[in-house]
């Protein structure tokens, strides 16, 4: 397929690749990097619906989300096209119980690795940062919190109206645990029910800039969160997912005309990327993840070593502080500060 000659098609301004493309602007050369690497591995009837009906190379409205998540999806899948071309499958379907396809299938060694990648829309969230108001959020879920914060909104609106401001409203920020619920148990039903050892089922998040990425995180392991022992949700549901990867390929992908300090946008290496174990995992599968952290690209080791630095404060301060803000101070202290541009 002639891709240059596709994109000509595009009538919608608005659209990511025509801006791109019109503009000369780096974001449409690692895109026809990525779809290079990838198109190697695909049909031409695979390649077509992926840049027609997915990725909207076409005449029509431009549908800003849907692209993003085709996005991050085709980043994911020409990475592991590009780097393990001899075994990439495409959209393989590994669950003979189940016509539902994984996003693709590596092997490495004697170890199989299947990744489904999830994106989330993030509107919800997006029109609440919108607001000006006071926004609070949680550190996991907690019991009669909404009676708590709405005494303190009663408070902050009475010392607002005493200094002669208008009060702003007090708001609680998108809290997207449910997402992750919901992709977890959509890729644990397009693996297959009977795992064994060197088989390893992925699931690739695509998130926002750091504080979001620490949302994420706190999903799985804060209180009440789907990766501990008190999950607010029946973990046998998504028991087959052995690994999440955490990324942060939304971010590069939204708006990344405003984000001109970032570079191969279509690159998942270049990215931030932690990856987390399921408690709940049907087999330890220990070698075999241990392989996969060698070969994928990630930051994981590094920010289990952080500590966030603080002066004469217990340890105790610093462990929770390390929990809820620990993913954007090692951001800023090991990429902002020292001018490299992940986010």
């Amino acid at each position: 397929m002639d891709i240059e000659k596709q994109l000509k098609t595009i009538d919608d301004g608005s659209h990511y690749l025509f801006k791109a493309h019109s503009e000369k602007l780096p974001y449409y050369d690692s895109f026809k990097q990525s779809i290079n690497d990838l198109s190697k591995k695909l049909t031409e009837n695979q390649l077509e619906d992926l840049l027609t009906n997915k990725l909207q190379v076409k005449q029509g409205a431009f549908t800003e989300k849907s692209y993003i998540q085709s996005a991050c999806e085709t980043t994911v899948n020409s990475y592991f096209a590009k780097n393990y071309e001899n075994s990439f499958q495409y959209e393989l379907q590994v669950n003979p119980n189940s016509n539902k396809n994984v996003e693709c299938q590596i092997k490495d060694s004697d170890y199989t690795y299947n990744i489904e990648v999830k994106c989330s829309s993030f509107e919800a969230k997006e029109n609440i940062d919108k607001i000006d108001a006071f926004k609070f959020g949680t550190f996991g879920r907690m019991r009669d919190y909404k009676d708590a914060m709405k005494e303190i909104g009663d408070l902050m609106v009475e010392g607002q109206k005493k200094s002669g401001t208008e009060p702003k409203p007090l708001i609680e920020l998108k809290k997207m645990d449910n997402n992750l619920k919901d992709f977890l148990i959509s890729a644990h039903q397009k693996y297959n029910s009977t795992p064994n050892e060197n088989e390893v089922n992925i699931v690739v998040v695509c998130c926002g800039d750091a504080n979001d990425i620490q949302f994420w995180h706190n999903y799985m392991f804060a209180p009440q969160g789907l990766f501990t022992l008190d999950s607010y949700y029946n973990p046998n549901e998504y028991s087959l997912v052995d690994l999440v990867v955490l990324s942060n390929l939304y971010h590069r992908h939204n708006k990344y005309f405003e984000k001109q300090h970032l570079s191969d946008n279509w690159d998942l290496s270049k990215g931030f990327n932690l990856v987390f174990a399921s408690p709940f995992r049907k087999i330890e599968k220990e070698k075999s993840i241990k392989h996969f952290l060698k070969i994928f690209p990630h930051y994981t080791y590094e920010l289990a070593e952080h500590r966030i630095t603080l002066q004469n404060e217990p340890e105790i301060m610093r462990n929770i502080l390390n929990s809820i803000v620990g993913i954007p101070d090692f951001v800023r202290v090991n990429f902002t500060e020292k001018g490299i541009n992940i986010f």
